[in-house]
């Protein structure tokens, strides 16, 4: 059988809201002022409030957020997690995939149908310290073939190259060196399906009490009953009921951080040298190249976090030239370690970080046990989200 998953491209999303006159919202624009009033339908480019002053008109540029004036209280998220191409993250509890068609059932929402190809990958347990690295370095890395992840003693993840063949919330169909297999999937940690990771181009999120995002394009005037609307580009557009979302928010899109100038970076040696300093810099001081930053044990490099940044994601690996060593990764969020792992093998380990209310992120990078002073480690895809 031919793989029925194909690399996935961003899907353009549309968001409509339907809201009733009755709704109080309270809404944040970018110069830090909060309006009050009930939501009044949308137009080209804005929104519109009734307000004590009347029918307001807030350009969507001028926006941050929009939220329920009584924020509902967040539930206890289903365990089963699937992120799609355009950038969106889902929580169901329960889903199968038949033929060419995904269905996710969301708690208390409408079945969402979408074609295979924009689906990234599901994650059938709860997230946890000992294997989110693991798992977001598989998610960040470009993958040839689709991945069957298994869940080791020890919370170690072995991810195992195959084709995805069918799924059901009891088993996974998966075709391995030729054979199909059934693999229970509480053996497992999930599947990522073959492609590389998307962030999307969202300029809409609409997150729910549940714990999903939906990472939608544009909003849209509508009528009708008190739902959102998120397209994902499946045979309808998928209603959200009002009293289950916690806000909705708008993003400029993501920040790659290795093509920003760094508010600071230092090189410490870890043996003095007769080098001098500033040679000794600029041979091995924290770089960009293309899209990662590169950073040599001792090195430090600091970003300044704008205003509307809520999450620093990416991965993180030895370079491909180094032979052997460990090296210790720090991620630092304002002085506090946010993140750290050591790096023992060649596996990449993959970091989301929230940085709401962060001024300032540091990535440091120190020697492991083993003292080498060589060790050099490569950040991958490093972007500030919004």
């Amino acid at each position: 059988m031919n793989c029925l998953f194909c690399c996935g491209h961003a899907v353009v999303t549309t968001f409509t809201v339907v809201l009733g006159l009755s709704l109080p919202v309270e809404v944040e624009t970018v110069s830090g002022d909060k309006v009050a009033g009930k939501w009044n339908g949308a137009e080209e480019g804005a929104i519109r409030l009734m307000t004590s002053g009347g029918n307001t008109a807030i350009p969507i540029d001028k926006l941050v957020s929009l939220r329920p004036a009584d924020l509902p209280p967040t539930k206890t998220k289903p365990p089963v997690l699937v992120t799609i191409t355009g950038g969106s993250s889902v929580r169901v509890q329960d889903f199968a995939l038949t033929d060419s068609t995904f269905t996710l059932e969301p708690r208390r929402q409408e079945p969402i149908q979408l074609p295979v190809k924009q689906v990234r990958s599901v994650r059938f347990r709860l997230e946890s310290a000992k294997t989110d690295p693991q798992w977001l370095g598989l998610l960040e890395a470009e993958n040839r073939r689709d991945l069957m992840v298994i869940r080791r003693p020890g919370d170690q993840l072995d991810p195992i190259e195959g084709i995805v063949l069918g799924l059901t919330n009891e088993t996974l169909k998966f075709e391995l060196d030729g054979e199909a297999i059934d693999a229970p999937i509480d053996r497992l940690e999930g599947i990522i399906l073959r492609g590389s990771a998307s962030s999307g181009s969202s300029k809409v999120r609409v997150e729910d009490i549940y714990g999903s995002v939906f990472a939608v394009s544009r909003l849209e005037p509508s009528s009708g009953s008190e739902t959102v609307e998120v397209d994902l580009g499946g045979k309808s557009p998928h209603p959200i009921p009002l009293g289950d979302i916690r806000s909705i928010t708008w993003a400029s899109g993501r920040v790659l951080l290795a093509r920003v100038d760094a508010a600071d970076q230092s090189l410490t040696p870890l043996l003095k040298t007769k080098v001098d300093a500033d040679l000794f810099a600029a041979w091995f001081a924290p770089r960009s190249e293309d899209d990662d930053l590169v950073a040599t044990a001792g090195g430090k490099i600091e970003f300044r976090v704008d205003d509307g940044f809520r999450v620093l994601a990416g991965s993180v690996i030895k370079d491909a030239d180094v032979i052997g060593g460990d090296s210790v990764v720090r991620i630092v969020a304002d002085d506090k370690v946010a993140w750290e792992e050591s790096l023992t093998d060649d596996q990449p380990k993959g970091f989301r970080v929230e940085i709401a209310n962060v001024r300032r992120v540091r990535f440091e990078v120190l020697s492991g046990k083993d003292g080498d002073v060589g060790d050099r480690v490569r950040f991958l895809n490093l972007r500030f989200l919004k």
